[in-house]
Order: C-alpha cells, then structure tokens, then sequence
C-alpha cells in the first residue's frame, strides 16, 4: 500500500501517517487488478498526531486521479470526498468507491489530501501518494 508523503513538516507539533490501497472486496486484501464490470474502489487511511491538532478545523478532502497509460491516455477523477475533522489525534478510514467506470487498460493512481477550512475554502495540499498502476481487464 503506497504510504503518503507529508508536504510540510511542523516539528513534532503535528504530522499525518497513512497509505491507500485499491480493493475489489472490502473484505479481502488488496490488489492492483480489477474487472471492468465490477465495484472496486480505494481505501484512504490517515492518522493525525500532535499538540496543534487541536487548532485543525473544517474538512479534509480527498481527491484521486487516475492517468490511463499508453495509447489514448485519458484521467478519470471519481466523486471528491470531504471527510471532517476531528480536533484531537485520529485515525480516519474513507472508501472511495471507483468501478465499474473505467475502461479497459492500464492506470497510475494518485491521491492527494487537501485540507480546507469550514466553509469549503481549500487551505493547500496536506499530503500526497503515488501507487502502482491499476490493471482493469475484460
């Protein structure tokens, strides 16, 4: 599971750890091969820690795009997903659900996390991970 890289370091006063990964059964371990016709998605994980986390107020937002390789590149972005915050450390779980609506082919997956303030105003870029590429067969 691709871990995520935290933009801006702030000391110990706070700091976000968590990954993604792709999953064709919420239930079962993840994969990076899925069928066109079936409902995968992707589960985002993130814990918060540190003293300011009591000052962090409004929504996370979480985006995740997918860049179709070769030929006929295309980049689908599913639903983006608002998750609100808690004012004390935390650890939050999003299923973001993405098939069946990609075609067929071979994609490289990107999730960042935005924070925005309570009025939906973003307030920059918290983190960010890369994946491995997503394989959708027939």
């Amino acid at each position: 599971m691709p871990a995520f890289t935290f933009e801006t370091s702030i000391d110990d006063s706070f700091s976000i750890s968590g990954s993604y990964g792709i999953y064709s059964n919420p239930l079962l371990p993840p994969t990076n091969i899925v069928k066109v016709d079936e409902n995968w998605g992707i589960r985002v994980t993130w814990t918060t820690s540190g003293p300011l986390n009591n000052l962090i107020s409004g929504n996370f937002r979480i985006q995740v795009l997918f860049d179709k390789l070769g030929i006929g590149e295309a980049t689908w972005e599913p639903a983006v997903l608002t998750e609100p915050t808690v004012p004390s450390p935390n650890t939050y779980t999003k299923d973001i659900l993405c098939g069946p609506n990609l075609a067929v082919g071979m994609y490289h997956v990107a999730v960042y996390l935005f924070l925005e303030d309570v009025n939906g105003n973003p307030a920059g870029v918290v983190c960010s991970a890369e994946g491995p590429t997503v394989t959708v067969y027939a």
